[in-house]
C-alpha cells in the first residue's frame, strides 16, 4: 500500500508540472510516444495518433461565448486530476483500447496510473514514454491487481478494458469509494472499440470550466444590467 500511495504522489506532483506545458511541447513528447510505440507495436500506433491529433486540437482552441452585457466569455478544458486506467484482457483490441485511453487522459493534461494484466505491454508503456524526455511519473504502470488501491485514493477520472461484466463490478467498487464522483469510461466491445474510435474521447476525461473578462465598466453594454427594466 506504501508503494502506491508513493506512485500517488508522484502522480499529482507530475500533474502539477505536465498542466502548465503548452500544447506545442506536449505535442512533441505525445509524438515522441507514438513513435516508439510504432516501433514496438505497430498497429498501437493509428489510434495513438487519432486521440494526439483530435485531442490537442479541441484541448488548445477555448471557445468563445456571447457576452450580452459586453463581458467576454470563453469555455475552455481543463484536466480533472490522475486517471486510473484498467485493463482486464489481454488481446490487440485490448492494447489498442488501453492506449486510446492512456493518450487521450494525457492529451487532455492528466496524470495516468495504469493497472494491467498485460505485463509485457506495461513495459512497452513506460520503455517508450521514458524516451519521450518528459516527466517519467506523469504515466505509470502497476500489476492488474492494485487497482483496488488506487480506486480509494484521490482519483478523478476511471478507464477501463474489458468484460461487461468485469466493468460492472468495476463501476460498482468506484461508486462505493468515498469522495467525488468518479467517472468511468469502460470499453467493453472490443471488436468494434466504439470508444477508441471516438475522436471525442478527450472530453470524458476532461472538465469544463469557463472564464470572464467584466469589461462593462469601460464601454460595455452596461444598460442590460439595469434591474427592473420593463424590455427584460
Amino acid at each position: 500500500m506504501i508503494q502506491h500511495i508513493t506512485q500517488f504522489k508522484e502522480a499529482c506532483l507530475a500533474l502539477e508540472q505536465w498542466r502548465f506545458i503548452e500544447n506545442e511541447k506536449r505535442s512533441e513528447y505525445l509524438l515522441t510516444f507514438q513513435a516508439q510505440l510504432a516501433q514496438k507495436v505497430p498497429a498501437l500506433a493509428p489510434v495513438a495518433a487519432m486521440q494526439i491529433g483530435y485531442g490537442l486540437n479541441l484541448v488548445g482552441n477555448p471557445h468563445l461565448l456571447s457576452g450580452p452585457t459586453g463581458e467576454t466569455n470563453e469555455l475552455y478544458l481543463a484536466p480533472r486530476g490522475v486517471a486510473l486506467l484498467v485493463q482486464q484482457e489481454e488481446c490487440l483490441s485490448a492494447r489498442i483500447a488501453l492506449v486510446a485511453q492512456l493518450v487521450a487522459a494525457v492529451v487532455a493534461g492528466n496524470s495516468v496510473v495504469v493497472c494491467s494484466c498485460d505485463r509485457e505491454l506495461t513495459d512497452i508503456i513506460d520503455s517508450a514514454w521514458s524516451l519521450t524526455q518528459a516527466s517519467t511519473h506523469l504515466i505509470q504502470t502497476s500489476s492488474l491487481e492494485s487497482y483496488a488501491e488506487f480506486i480509494d485514493l484521490d482519483i478523478r477520472t476511471a478507464g477501463y478494458v474489458g468484460s461487461e461484466s468485469g466493468a460492472i463490478e468495476f463501476n460498482r467498487n468506484v461508486a462505493k469509494r468515498e469522495g467525488i464522483i468518479v467517472p468511468v469510461v469502460a470499453e467493453t466491445d472490443l471488436t468494434a472499440l466504439p470508444m477508441a474510435q471516438d475522436p471525442m474521447l478527450v472530453l470524458r476525461f476532461c472538465t469544463e470550466r469557463t472564464r470572464t473578462i467584466n469589461i462593462t465598466a469601460v464601454g460595455g453594454n452596461a444598460t442590460l444590467l439595469e434591474l427592473g427594466n420593463p424590455t427584460h
